[in-house]
Parts: structure tokens; C-alpha cells; sequence
């Protein structure tokens, strides 16, 4: 037994200083970097990244930004299958093969954070970064610095059919929840069989409603609920249920508003899961208005040039002050298996720039994330509806967003089939995401 703890205690010591010097060479490193890298002149070496973006579209950036990238050497990009992402890079990692860094998006960090290096307080200030960045990316910061250098943004905005608003003589979108009330009343189209052959809005489902978490967490979010929390122990616990709010739990509430759609007995009731995928259903024009990303908008286009939509800000909760929207971030961050830390540190940085923000905008379509760039107003609508959600933008911190997602699913289908109570089901599905380990 005595050796046996001595052995224990060995092995700690061991542990704890190799953190140590993993924390000093971190510090080392960006110290060195943040001190020159307005000169333009290191010497960084090949960087490689890996992330799910399309590979061709972050070549092409890459290839736009090569001059304003001077002291790096070749870029690589390799897009991974978000599926897998997290084990493959567990194998690279294990076999010294591990990329310099990783482009992951806010649902994915918590798989990779204790595995990346934090850039310490003392290189990049906490004040400095939230003044930096939409409120959105604060999501990568942690107790001991910043874990990513945000790179985009891409929030949920609401898609809707002018024609579908025109024929029904409604002028404007919804601009708040309690505005879908009397629009279902307009707008749905049931027949005989009560059949629906044109709808409101896609809520209230899972299995035919690609964005329900999406969906979901955009209406928590509205709450002022935050899903996932640290507790004292630093320990990542799920909030599901949330403040009080009417009443009953926020968590509680925005479920039942969600599924009342998709309730034949509901005065909202414009859904169900015989139809199609909502995104098809809007590009067919038998859907008034369809929330997605951003990013979706080429998309839906090119499924249906001749439809006649626009976009406009998620609705809001009326009589609430503060505006709400829901986004993904994306952000590098760094392995601390990285064998080029110093210049994966250096390009990314430099990624985040004015200059190659800006023209990430003009390549992706998307928002720029720095609020100094946000602050410019824009006169074309599409933008300004782009930089509005960008800078209402917020998110959440996923432990697992394959477990996640389908706890989710299983909270709306519960009470979709009467197994669970509504605030039953908001119960088991926190206790549920309790549990959840990478």
C-alpha cells in the first residue's frame, strides 16, 4: 500500500508538471508572437488546419489573403466530416500527426477545448476581446483565456414568402411572436380533410424540421436562459429549465410554445410531421416563413430562383428590451499537439484582421464579428439585416451536439406523442444533458 501511494503521488507530480510546462511554453509562445506580429516579418513555417467548411471556398480566401499573411508559409485545408471530426483527430493527435489548428464552430468547442491551448489573459485581455467581438464569441472564453480567435458568424435569420404576405394583404413580417397568432389564421390553407396545403411556420416537430434545435435554442436564448452553465467546479451543467418565466420555468414555456404549432387543437396549429422538410416547403411556396442560417440563402435560391422571398430579423418577445438572435461561431483554436503553435497563432490573428474580415463578408456572404466593422450601417437590406442579427446575435456552449441534438428531439417528440408532459419532458431532457460526456 505504501508504494502503491507513493507510485499515486509520483505520478501526480509528474501530471501536474507537465501542465505547468505546457502553461509556461503557451505563454512563451504567444508572448513571443502578440510582440511581433506587427512587424510582418516572422518566419512561421506551413500551417494546416483542419475544420468542416468547404474546402474549395476556404482555399479560395486563403489564396485572396496570401500577401496579407507575410512569414507564413504554405496554408492546408482539410474538410472533415463532421461526424467523425472529433475521432479522427483523436487518432492524429495520438500518432504525432495532429493538425496546427482546427476551425471548429461553438457546438464543437467543449469536444476540443481541454485538448487546446489557452491564450493567457496576460497576451490577449478579456476586456480587449469582448470589445473586440460580438457578444456571440464570447462562448470561447474560459477561466484561464481565450480559447479561439473567432473567425465567422453565421446567425439564424427569418426567411419569408412576399407573395404568400402579399395575396394574404399582410405588408410586413412577423416582428413578434405573438404576431404568428393571427397570422395562421391568414395564411394557413387547409382543405377538406384538413390537410394542410399551405402553412404559417415549421414549429412544433422534429423529424421534418432540420433547424429544430436551432429553433429551440433561439427561443431559449430569448428567455435570457443560458442552456449550459459552469458551476463552481468549473463543471459544464445543463440550464434547460431556466429562469421563471409566467409562472413556470422558461424552459418549460418555450417548449410548449414550440409544439403548440404542430397541436391540432392549438389556434397556431400550421404543422405536422406528414409534410415536407420545412426548407423544401418553403422553396416550394407552400411555406409562409422558415428560420435557417444565413448561409442558407444561396441555397434556397438556387432551389427556386422565381421565389419571391426576403429576409428580416427573428421575431422577438414582446415587451422584452433586449433583441436575441441565435448563431454559430466559428473560431480557430489550437491543439496543444500542434507542431507549428507559433504560426497557426500568427495566421489566425492575422485571419481576423479588418481587411480579412471584410473580405471573408464579400466570399461567404456572411457578417464580419468584430463590432468596429458592425458599427458601419448598411443601406442594402440584406446587410443590414445580416449585421443586425450578427450583433444580437448569441449561443451556447455544447457538451455533445449529436447527444444534444437528440435529446432535444426526444424532449419534442414526447410531448408530440403524449409520453411526457411538457414540463416532464423539459426535466428528463436536463437530466439527460447532465450525463453527457464527450
Amino acid at each position: 500500500m505504501g508504494d502503491d501511494g507513493q507510485n499515486r503521488d509520483i505520478f501526480r507530480y509528474v501530471l501536474i508538471g507537465l501542465f505547468c510546462g505546457i502553461a509556461v511554453l503557451a505563454v512563451i509562445v504567444f508572448a513571443n508572437i502578440q510582440a511581433g506580429t506587427g512587424s510582418g516579418r516572422e518566419q512561421f513555417g506551413d500551417v494546416e488546419i483542419w475544420g468542416t467548411r468547404d474546402r474549395s471556398a476556404m482555399l479560395d480566401l486563403f489564396k485572396l489573403i496570401e500577401d496579407d499573411v507575410p512569414g507564413i508559409g504554405r496554408v492546408n485545408y482539410t474538410q472533415m466530416d463532421p461526424r467523425n471530426f472529433y475521432n479522427t483527430f483523436l487518432e492524429a493527435a495520438a500518432v504525432g500527426r495532429a493538425p496546427d489548428m482546427l476551425l471548429v464552430d461553438q457546438s464543437n468547442l467543449y469536444l476540443f477545448a481541454d485538448k487546446s491551448i489557452a491564450i493567457p489573459f496576460e497576451n490577449f485581455p478579456e476586456q480587449q476581446y469582448r470589445s473586440l467581438y460580438v457578444e456571440a464569441a464570447e462562448v470561447f472564453i474560459r477561466g484561464d483565456g481565450v480559447i479561439g480567435i473567432p473567425f465567422m458568424i453565421d446567425p439564424m435569420v427569418m426567411f419569408w414568402n412576399r407573395d404568400m404576405f402579399t395575396n394574404a394583404g399582410i405588408s410586413q413580417p412577423p416582428a413578434y411572436w405573438d404576431d404568428f397568432l393571427p397570422l395562421t389564421r391568414q395564411l394557413n390553407r387547409v382543405d377538406n380533410n384538413l390537410n394542410i396545403l399551405k402553412s404559417t411556420v415549421a414549429f412544433g416537430e422534429a423529424a421534418n424540421i432540420n433547424n429544430f434545435k436551432e429553433i429551440f435554442s433561439l427561443l431559449m436564448l430569448q428567455t435570457g436562459t443560458r442552456i449550459t452553465s459552469w458551476n463552481r467546479d468549473q463543471e459544464l451543467v445543463a440550464t434547460l429549465r431556466g429562469v421563471q418565466t409566467g409562472g413556470e420555468p422558461a424552459g418549460v414555456a418555450t417548449l410548449r410554445f414550440f409544439t403548440d404549432f404542430s397541436n391540432p387543437s392549438s389556434q397556431t396549429y400550421s404543422w405536422n410531421r406528414s409534410l415536407p422538410e420545412a426548407r423544401a416547403a418553403f422553396t416550394a411556396g407552400d411555406l409562409a416563413v422558415y428560420f435557417g442560417r444565413l448561409s442558407e440563402l444561396p441555397t434556397i435560391t438556387r432551389l427556386n430562383p422565381n421565389l419571391n422571398y426576403a429576409i428580416a430579423l427573428a421575431p422577438q418577445v414582446r415587451g422584452t428590451e433586449r433583441r436575441v438572435t441565435y448563431a454559430h461561431v466559428d473560431a480557430f483554436v489550437i491543439p496543444r499537439a500542434s507542431r507549428n503553435s507559433g504560426g497557426a497563432y500568427g495566421l489566425a490573428v492575422r485571419l481576423s484582421t479588418p481587411e480579412v474580415q471584410l473580405r471573408l463578408a464579400q466570399s461567404f456572404g456572411l457578417p464580419p464579428l468584430r463590432r468596429d466593422l458592425l458599427a458601419q450601417r448598411q443601406s442594402e437590406q440584406y446587410w443590414s439585416v445580416a449585421y443586425d442579427s450578427a450583433i444580437i446575435a448569441r449561443t451556447w456552449l455544447d457538451p455533445n451536439p449529436q447527444a444534444t441534438s437528440e435529446i432535444f428531439r426526444r424532449m419534442i417528440e414526447s410531448v408530440k406523442s403524449g409520453e411526457l408532459t411538457v414540463s416532464a419532458a423539459v426535466s428528463r431532457a436536463e437530466a439527460e444533458m447532465g450525463v453527457v460526456r464527450r
